[in-house]
């Protein structure tokens, strides 16, 4: 898959109040990306996360996406 496509995809799956870390290559071959959800309400809490992982850092992007798709708004 296209990288910018992947990224796209990831951009599109992002609920409102997510952001979107970059990609970090941690050698043979797999990649992380991470999104981190908005802060709870309640201050002892840390705020939800999830992580994509690939071979590629385009099938790392796709794998958050569908992953930030089931997370909670």
């Amino acid at each position: 898959m296209d990288l910018e496509a992947a990224r796209e995809i990831v951009r599109a799956a992002t609920p409102a109040g997510w952001l979107v870390g970059r990609p970090m290559f941690f050698g043979h071959h797999r990649w992380a990306v991470w999104a981190n959800g908005p802060t709870p309400a309640e201050e002892r809490q840390l705020p939800p996360q999830r992580e994509g992982t690939g071979a590629t850092e385009a099938e790392a992007l796709v794998d958050l996406a569908t992953k930030l798709r089931r997370a909670p708004d």
